[in-house]
């Protein structure tokens, strides 16, 4: 099964299967599933507005610092992508 994730504004698109997503926890610690993700797909993010990205994690009420890395603001961007698929799976459907 394929997921579609789109920001609120509509501005960031991304695709995640299931295998992707089943081992994120939906509470607790998520850093190493996250971490792990992280590591398949920041050829894709990197490819991304970084500004564009700090501008739709800070949206979702996350405050980085200015000063965050990349991996930072991709990180937090893949969890709140994959927690909003999991809130509400049939919403996100492909």
């Amino acid at each position: 099964m394929s997921y579609i994730w789109t920001d609120s504004s509509g501005r960031i698109e991304l695709a995640f299967t299931a295998t992707e997503i089943d081992p994120v926890p939906q509470s607790g610690a998520a850093d190493d599933a996250i971490a792990e993700l992280l590591e398949t797909r920041r050829a894709e993010l990197q490819k991304l507005d970084l500004e564009q990205l700090r501008e739709c994690v800070n949206e979702y009420g996350t405050e980085l610092e200015d000063d965050a890395d990349a991996d930072t603001v991709y990180s937090y961007l893949l969890w709140l992508a994959v927690l909003d698929i999991k809130e509400d799976p049939e919403r996100h459907i492909n």
